[in-house]
């Protein structure tokens, strides 16, 4: 938030509920939090990623965070919006949710926020989904996927609540084409790991990137965890991208029942739900570190000798596949040649040297016979 906006420059008078000055701005009441609430292995003090969750949710207009399962995600993110509340006249602000249920968890965090400190919060009024503040004015609205149409909305603030369960794609281009329609609006994204392989993440992925790479090019120019509070420069809207891992900032509650999980549940579930990482839901996808190793080779592969038997072409150690994937109206169909060859170091190189894809719809399906010609084409080139 930029002082110089009216639109966000109303500071809280917090002498009257906490004792401090009132030069105090909402990011500093959300540390102070930290202590009234006991938070923290020595009880006084928030751990690190949540300072630095804090810090960089008060900084930057876009926000990723991406954390583990029992890290208090919605309940942090209507903290946060209700404080955001208190600071601005007539804000907009939405919480969106996959569906209706997952949208009542903002909505149901956000009313045991406001009775747990009417201090702070007394002029909020929590309705089935609409949070108003009397007192400034601002509005924050629950939205949820199954909503019939969300595109005329004029967010300030824009809560997407469990990204990595959203399956209605539709729902997240309403809402992200509305961004930017004022000037000053923000937008918070809280999602765990991404379950590679599913249809959902072929759309998801490309944001989650976008913000990791919006912030990493951010800090390597302007270094901005340097200071308390950094400038953006107008007109720009950087992200900040957060994904704390292990050691160090599982829940309190959490290290007793690791052996247990550990013991109970799959790997990959593991991986994904508490240590935070990306996974192939039984392996049966490429991980993201497989994908980064690939390489797309123009030289031409020698010329092999049939092996019919093995299905496979055959040229010394080069072995080369040839594989396709058939769909036909919301799936793609896809043709892919792929070579194998064993280095001088014993190591295994997979390198992609062809890949058409063919898209249908329902009034115009993939024609197969297209498919086919292709892949006879590479067959009998390899």
């Amino acid at each position: 938030m930029d002082d110089k906006d009216s639109s966000q420059s109303s500071l809280i008078d917090t002498t009257q509920f906490l004792g401090f000055p009132s030069e105090v701005d909402w990011l500093q009441l959300t540390w102070e939090e930290r202590i009234i609430k006991g938070v923290g292995p020595l009880k006084k003090h928030g751990m690190t990623w949540q300072y630095y969750s804090d810090w960089g949710v008060y900084n930057f207009p876009f926000s990723y965070i991406q954390q583990a399962r029992g890290h208090d995600r919605t309940e942090k993110h209507a903290w946060w919006m209700l404080l955001w509340g208190l600071t601005v006249d007539h804000g907009q602000g939405y919480a969106a949710g996959t569906d209706r249920d997952n949208a009542r968890l903002f909505r149901d965090a956000a009313k045991w926020q406001v009775r747990r400190h009417p201090h702070l919060f007394g002029d909020y009024k929590v309705f089935n989904y609409d949070i108003t503040n009397s007192r400034t004015g601002t509005v924050i609205r629950v939205l949820s996927s199954d909503d019939a149409s969300n595109y005329g909305l004029t967010p300030d603030l824009l809560l997407v609540n469990d990204f990595h369960s959203w399956n209605n794609e539709d729902f997240w281009n309403a809402l992200w084409t509305s961004m930017g329609k004022r000037t000053e609006s923000r937008m918070w994204i809280e999602s765990n790991a991404l379950a590679l392989g599913r249809d959902n993440i072929q759309w998801i992925r490309p944001i989650r990137q976008l913000a990791r790479d919006s912030y990493e090019g951010f800090v390597a120019q302007k270094n901005p965890t340097n200071g308390f509070r950094i400038q953006i420069p107008p007109g720009q809207k950087p992200w900040f991208y957060y994904r704390p891992t292990n050691p160090g900032f599982l829940a309190s509650w959490q290290f007793h029942m690791l052996e247990s999980w550990k013991k109970t549940m799959l790997p990959h579930a593991f991986r994904r739900l508490i240590d935070n990482e990306d996974t192939s839901e039984g392996d049966q996808y490429l991980s993201e570190e497989q994908v980064t190793e690939c390489e797309v080779w123009d030289k031409p592969i020698p010329m092999p000798e049939r092996n019919t038997k093995l299905s496979k072409m055959k040229h010394g150690h080069i072995n080369v596949a040839i594989a396709v994937d058939q769909g036909y109206t919301k799936d793609a169909s896809v043709c892919a040649v792929v070579s194998h060859e064993k280095l001088d170091s014993d190591k295994d190189r997979f390198t992609l040297h062809h890949l058409d894809v063919w898209t249908g719809s329902r009034d115009n399906p993939v024609d197969m016979e297209a498919v086919v010609r292709q892949a006879n084409e590479y067959q009998e080139k390899y």
